[in-house]
């Protein structure tokens, strides 16, 4: 809707395309976490003010507010992103365009997003909650290790622009505390034989800089810029925002360049047949680099960086009696604790799950244990002096491993479960 409102059928058609098979589209709707929500909702937004813009109907205004006010739900790149996007493009209307947007609909999608994105933020004030949480965490401050000439400077700022273009194009994820994160592979977001088109789609969308055709070149340089302020810029989880534009403006490129190159006296339905052919072909050769090279490469990447495999733990811990605790022991994995209880949470009722070093498991520690509850302690092979330890505290023999087959063996966590006793004996003083 919001391709075919600024340029026509054509690049739409061909845009929807080339999203439905783009690699990191599929990862993330695949993977999914909350952030695939935000682009939904915020290309709706842009779509039905676009359609304002082009009609100056009144329902069109207050539906992009709606659905502006409908971001502020889901992860806080979406939060803060649209409707800076949107009051910004807005703004630039107001001063550069020709003709001017009305004033009154601008209004209108203000006074929408207020009303529809407002108790969200009644509601964390009322409970004392942060209102942009995960930004306080994760913005350029003192707390983290110097970067270049330091977090604070325009300099470092720069740097971490130039690495979040870098990634649209030529860059692979790669941040500063590990290479695999999300998308991880080998490749930019874009594939590198569709970046003329995207940089052509760039080129087309600069000549529209005094109309609503200026949007997506604003979109993905506010993405970047917004990553600059981060001391993670290379995390591609908070480039999902830009996907719906990047696509967009391959298909841009893609449209113009044949328009530009195919000769006037053919008819203007055979270049919408050309452009949706190759459409169809850009998001076939997508899809098949998606669920082939780039997935067998990840399911190696993902298990090159941790040392354990806690996914694997968690999902042969699913049926374990309720009340269970789980005691995974391992340091350098990928998994905060948090993140690993919801995950148990949400495949099993009941299960506790935490995460120890190995240089906490003490005969003291065991005995300290509650005796009334069943306990899965997940040990690595190689962990000697835990194993010692469980042995001498529970008298286990045997252990249990995987049974999935694609858990790599240095990887593997070693089963020890410790039933609770019929007759659970008194704690220790």
């Amino acid at each position: 809707v919001l391709a075919r409102t600024l340029f026509g059928r054509t690049t739409a058609l061909a845009a929807a395309l080339i999203l439905a098979g783009f690699p990191p589209h599929l990862h993330y709707s695949r993977l999914a976490l909350n952030n695939i929500a935000d682009p939904l909702f915020g290309t709706w937004a842009l779509a039905f003010i676009a359609r304002g813009l082009r009609h100056n109907h009144r329902l069109d205004y207050a539906l992009g507010g709606v659905m502006l006010g409908l971001t502020q739900y889901f992860y806080e790149g979406g939060r803060l992103f649209f409707p800076l996007l949107a009051l910004g493009w807005l703004a630039a209307g107001l001063i550069l365009w020709r003709p001017r947007p009305a004033l009154r609909g601008a209004i209108v999608v203000l006074v929408a997003f207020a009303l529809v994105g407002f108790p969200l933020y009644y509601t964390l004030i009322s409970m004392d909650f942060p209102l942009i949480d995960r930004l306080e965490k994760t913005r350029l401050d003192d707390i983290y290790p110097e970067l270049d000439n330091g977090s604070g400077t325009l300099r470092t700022r720069l740097v971490h622009f130039r690495q979040s273009l870098m990634l649209y194009v030529n860059a692979p994820e790669n941040t500063i505390f590990y290479y695999y994160l999300y998308y991880g592979g080998k490749h930019p977001l874009i594939l590198e034989y569709l970046v003329p088109l995207f940089f052509l789609g760039l080129v087309f969308a600069l000549w529209r800089w005094r109309g609503p055709g200026v949007l997506p070149l604003g979109w993905v340089l506010l993405t970047s810029a917004g990553n600059a302020m981060l001391v993670e810029s290379g995390v591609t989880a908070r480039y999902v925002i830009a996907f719906p534009a990047l696509a967009l403006l391959v298909a841009l490129g893609l449209r113009e360049t044949v328009r530009l190159l195919w000769p006037q006296r053919f008819a203007e339905r055979l270049q919408t047949g050309a452009v949706a052919a190759a459409a169809v072909i850009i998001m076939a050769g997508q899809a098949w680099f998606y669920f082939g090279p780039f997935l067998d490469y990840f399911h190696v990447e993902v298990h090159e960086s941790p040392t354990s495999d806690v996914d694997d733990a968690i999902l042969r811990s699913k049926n374990f009696p309720p009340g269970t605790h789980i005691h995974i022991v391992a340091e350098g994995i990928m998994m905060a604790a948090d993140d690993a209880q919801r995950f148990a949470d949400f495949l099993a009722d009941d299960l506790t799950v935490e995460i120890i070093p190995p240089d906490d498991i003490t005969l003291e520690t065991l005995l300290k244990l509650p005796r009334d509850v069943d306990h899965a302690f997940y040990v690595l092979p190689h962990d000697a002096p835990v194993l010692v330890e469980l042995n001498k505290t529970f008298g286990l023999e045997t252990v249990e491993l995987s049974p999935f087959e694609n858990v790599p063996d240095d990887k593997e966590l070693w089963l020890y479960y410790v039933p609770a006793p019929s007759d659970p004996p008194e704690p220790p003083d």
